[in-house]
């Protein structure tokens, strides 16, 4: 191991941060045809996506291809990168401009991801094509299950994910920080009908480990494992959350802890507040 020789990296595209540093385990293992899925299919190597132009701080080079970094695209833990993503800085670079959307554009932009396939990790919809030519299948892609082809090019999004590239990237991209994002909406002892007339479009139905947004007075949207991106009935969403996932509305997250498993809504968008 060895320190490198620049401090600073910028992502020259969408890249895949990770929390090995053993990338071909995950991206084609010892045979070159696999992707080591859990019981739930899902690749749990992977902690998400850093947008084209994120800032790293490269902390230290592990071998000829692969850095352990740190970013505020990803502040949670330091992360793994294949360099081959980065272009390496001698000055620090600016942090990746953000600007929020508008309410109708991320509304298109969740919209257009309808039918998006569930990643775990995914934030970046389209996947990324790269990972195939730097940990190349021993097998044309053609003859991969599509469910590997697409996991190996993280090609989809999780249910934060979804958040976090409609908003390019300016909202949290973990459920820990969601729940306490924006503003709390007052459901403590509502049922579903009382707590509906109190959502606004694009709040968010949270708790740590996934996220629904409202679509509007009558429909969610969300990235689902095991059905990907969907729009359903708002009111019925939140009837299985708290009757069939026994999960209590409250108005702080965790200050309640006697009442067990629980959501909150956050309403977040500056048009909304």
């Amino acid at each position: 191991m060895s320190s490198s020789s620049s401090s600073y990296a910028v992502a020259r595209m969408p890249t895949p941060l990770l929390n090995t540093s053993d990338f071909r385990s995950s991206f084609g293992g010892p045979s070159g045809t696999t992707i080591p899925l859990n019981a739930f299919n899902l690749l749990k190597s992977v902690e998400s996506v850093a947008f084209q132009g994120s800032k790293f701080k490269v902390l230290e080079e592990l071998s000829q291809h692969i850095v352990r970094a740190s970013t505020r695209e990803y502040p949670y833990q330091d992360v793994y990168v294949d360099r081959r993503f980065l272009d390496f800085v001698q000055t620090e670079p600016a942090e990746r401009p953000r600007s929020m959307p508008t309410i109708p554009t991320i509304l298109d932009t969740l919209h257009s991801l309808v039918g998006t396939r569930y990643i775990w990790g995914g934030t970046w919809p389209s996947g990324i094509p790269s990972l195939l030519d730097y940990y190349p299948p021993q097998i044309d892609v053609s003859q991969l299950n599509p469910l590997i082809a697409d996991t190996w090019q993280l090609k989809g999004v999780d249910c934060s994910g979804l958040l976090h590239y409609a908003t390019d990237g300016d909202t949290p991209r973990n459920t820990s920080q969601l729940v306490h994002y924006g503003k709390p909406v007052s459901i403590e002892g509502k049922n579903p009908e009382e707590i509906v007339e109190n959502l606004n479009d694009l709040d968010l139905i949270v708790w740590k480990g996934h996220v629904v947004i409202v679509w509007d007075s009558s429909l969610s949207i969300e990235s689902l494992l095991g059905h990907g991106v969907i729009k359903q009935s708002l009111i019925k969403r939140i009837e299985e959350i708290m009757y069939e996932k026994k999960r209590t509305p409250v108005n702080e997250y965790g200050a309640r802890p006697e009442l067990g498993d629980q959501f909150v809504v956050r309403r977040w968008h500056p048009d909304n507040i």
